[in-house]
């Protein structure tokens, strides 16, 4: 086991900090214009970080983009998962539709942000962190339920919908509220569909 040393510490922090005012400059200039008017320097002068600095961390522009939305997926997959023990597996996708409303709203500037300048790119990044959220959930919980269709299908079916739902929720300055959403969700989630019950 490696024993990190003071000085290995400090240097962490700094890498962490400096990624983040990096990645705050390039939310801040995403306000103001496109991804595609963005310099580095511009990112730089912002962040009041050098350009050398700047290409110790990233490659480039998309690199630190990639980072930021690798952040914001990392985060919401922590999120959701923070209450993994269900009774049921639709009480489980209740839990992840709260997890991710509540993610969409409190992020919801860094998400329209991104979603203007790199929508298909976000919309894969989230696709792909909800459905890691829900193999982590369904893998945790055993249910003793006989589903119609394969877990992996529901998954899949809801992921997506899920997604969709939500961005569209956001994009349109949330028009019903998180208890409308969450019934509409409740009741497109029929017990019915997942259950096969045997008789």
């Amino acid at each position: 086991m490696k024993i990190i040393t003071k000085n290995e510490d400090k240097e962490d922090l700094r890498v962490i900090r400096t990624r983040k005012l990096l990645s705050t400059a390039l939310f801040d200039l995403m306000a103001e214009k496109d991804f595609s008017q963005i310099t580095v320097n511009d990112i730089c002068e912002k962040a009041m970080v050098r350009r050398a600095t700047f290409y110790n961390h990233f490659k480039d522009k998309e690199d630190l983009l990639n980072y930021t939305i690798d952040g914001i997926q990392e985060e919401l997959f922590e999120k959701s998962i923070e209450n993994s023990e269900f009774v049921s597996g639709k009480e489980m996708y209740m839990s992840l539709i709260g997890c991710v409303i509540d993610f969409l709203v409190e992020n919801n500037d860094k998400i329209v942000k991104i979603r203007k300048n790199c929508s298909d790119k976000m919309i894969i990044s989230f696709l792909e962190t909800i459905k890691r959220s829900a193999a982590y959930l369904i893998g945790k919980n055993k249910f003793n339920e006989n589903y119609k269709i394969p877990v992996e299908v529901v998954a899949s079916f809801f992921t997506g919908g899920l997604i969709l739902i939500g961005l569209d929720w956001i994009d349109n300055k949330q028009p019903y509220s998180k208890s409308e959403l969450l019934h509409f969700c409740n009741t497109l989630l029929d017990d019915e569909l997942l259950i096969d019950h045997k008789i």
